[in-house]
């Protein structure tokens, strides 16, 4: 799993972060940490009732203070960081994935064949990423932000 300062940054956008229904195992970022979302946050974040005190004292623990109170105040400092599989659920849209797979590989080549010294360091949750970003936000990324295609 990627957790660099490159595939943070690719993450924080809305058209990321904005479909990002926390479940457990999800991977983010709180203020530069990484973080694994375990069953006792999820519980906490839906309000559900947690009978083990233990669990209650991590949750509490966690981000130093009342992990929900910090969801709610700081909602903006966490970035949920997908996964492969989880990019990947975006292009489900009655398109065959070998379909995508192919439109992947032709995008990567040609993306490769223009900046190969930069291209070729990236991640293949950062190439998945910029893939879905390209195909279905019309955006690149130029190192820093993603910008609209010409």
């Amino acid at each position: 799993m990627d957790q660099t300062e490159t595939y943070i940054k690719m993450s924080d956008c809305p058209e990321v972060q904005g479909q990002w229904k926390p479940k457990e195992g999800d991977c983010f970022s709180f203020v530069g940490d990484i973080h694994i979302l375990s069953d006792y946050e999820i519980c906490a974040l839906e309000k559900k009732e947690l009978s083990d005190i233990d669990c209650w004292n991590k949750v509490v623990t966690l981000m130093g203070g009342h992990f929900v109170d910090h969801w709610n105040e700081c909602r903006e400092d966490f970035v949920w960081l997908p996964y492969q599989d989880q990019i990947q659920k975006g292009f489900k849209d009655g398109l065959s994935t070998y379909y995508w797979l192919q439109t992947f590989w032709e995008f990567v080549k040609k993306k490769v064949r223009r900046n190969p010294a930069y291209w070729s360091d990236l991640s293949m949750e950062q190439l998945w990423l910029a893939f879905y970003m390209h195909e279905k936000h019309s955006k690149i990324w130029d190192g820093e932000k993603w910008m609209k295609k010409k």
